[in-house]
C-alpha cells in the first residue's frame, strides 16, 4: 500500500509553520528595493540643491535667505562658508564638488547661475543709489527702492511728483524722473512697468472723472519724462499702466495710509536668462 503524504510534503517540503518565511522574505527585499531608490534620489537632490545655494551665498552675501520663495528679498549678509566635505578649509567656490560624491555643475548651468547673480549685483547697487538720492535730496519717506521676485521696484510717492488732484510734473519731479532715468539707462534693454496709483477718495472733476483716469495721466506723463531725460531708453521695452484705487499698501481709512496709497511705481524686470543658459527672456 502507498503511504500517505505527510502535511510537509503536501507543502512542498516545507512545513506549515516554515511558510510565512515566503512572504516575509518577499518583503523585506521590496522594503529594501524600495530605501535604495529614495537614498539615490535624495542624494542628486541635495547636491544640486547645494550647488546653487552656494552660488546664492557666495556671489550675493545674501546667506541661507537668498534661496526662500519670498516677495521682497533680503538685505545681504555676510554668508558662512559650507565646511569641505573632506575637512580642512572651506570650498573654493562655484563649479567644486558639491556633496563630495565628485559631481560639478555643468558648465551651461554655471553659466546661467553666474549671470543670474550678475543680474542680482546690478539691482542691488541700483537700490543702493535710489536710497542715497533720497537721503541727499530729502525723500526718504517719498522715494525708496525694494527688490523683488519680479524685479527692482521703486516707489515715488505723490509729494515727491505732483500737486494734490494734478497729473502736471513739479520741478522735483523732474530731478527724480532724470535721476531715474540714468539709473534705467544702465540696465537697458529690459522691460519696465510705470504704475500709477491713487487712494480711493473719489475726484469726478475735470479734466479728471475718476481716478482711473488721474492714475493713468500720472502713469503716463511719469513715462515721458523718463524718456526725456533718458535719451538711449527705448520706448518698446517700457509701458504705462493704470490702477487707479485698487491696488492700496496702506489702509484708505487714515490720511496717513491714502498718502503712502498715492503713488507712482517704476517696475525694472528682472532679465533671468532661461534654463540651459541660452538668451534672455
Amino acid at each position: 500500500m502507498k503511504r500517505p503524504a505527510s502535511r510537509g510534503e503536501e507543502n512542498g517540503g516545507h512545513s506549515t509553520s516554515e511558510l510565512w518565511l515566503i512572504p516575509y522574505a518577499d518583503l523585506l527585499t521590496l522594503l529594501l528595493a524600495l530605501f535604495i531608490v529614495l537614498f539615490s534620489v535624495s542624494q542628486i537632490d541635495n547636491k544640486r540643491l547645494a550647488a546653487l545655494s552656494e552660488y546664492f551665498s557666495l556671489a550675493l552675501q545674501g546667506g541661507p535667505g537668498v534661496l526662500q520663495n519670498t516677495h521682497v528679498l533680503p538685505p545681504a549678509q555676510t554668508p558662512a562658508l559650507p565646511p569641505s566635505p573632506h575637512g580642512g578649509k572651506p570650498d573654493a567656490g562655484p563649479g567644486a564638488p558639491a556633496g563630495g560624491g565628485g559631481e560639478t555643475v555643468s558648465p551651461e548651468e554655471k553659466e546661467r547661475l553666474e549671470r543670474i547673480l550678475t543680474e542680482e549685483r546690478l539691482l542691488r547697487g541700483i537700490q543702493s543709489e535710489v536710497e542715497k538720492f533720497a537721503q541727499e535730496t530729502g525723500l526718504e519717506g517719498e522715494f525708496s527702492a525694494q527688490l523683488t521676485e519680479e524685479g527692482l521696484l521703486l516707489s515715488i510717492g505723490e509729494k515727491a511728483l505732483f500737486p494734490s488732484g494734478s497729473a502736471e510734473l513739479t520741478p522735483q519731479a523732474r530731478e527724480v524722473a532724470r535721476r531715474v532715468a540714468q539709473l534705467l539707462e544702465r540696465v537697458m534693454p529690459r522691460e519696465v512697468i510705470v504704475a500709477g496709483h491713487t487712494d480711493n477718495v473719489p475726484i469726478n472733476r475735470p479734466p479728471f472723472y475718476s481716478n482711473w483716469e488721474l492714475s493713468a495721466a500720472r502713469a503716463v506723463n511719469f513715462l515721458k519724462a523718463l524718456l526725456t531725460y533718458g535719451p538711449s531708453l527705448d520706448p518698446h521695452h517700457m509701458r504705462a499702466v493704470a490702477y487707479g484705487e485698487f491696488r492700496p499698501v496702506a489702509d484708505n481709512a487714515t490720511e496717513a495710509g491714502r498718502a503712502k496709497n498715492r503713488r507712482v511705481e517704476v517696475l525694472i524686470l528682472r532679465q533671468y536668462p532661461p534654463e540651459g543658459g541660452g538668451g534672455s527672456r
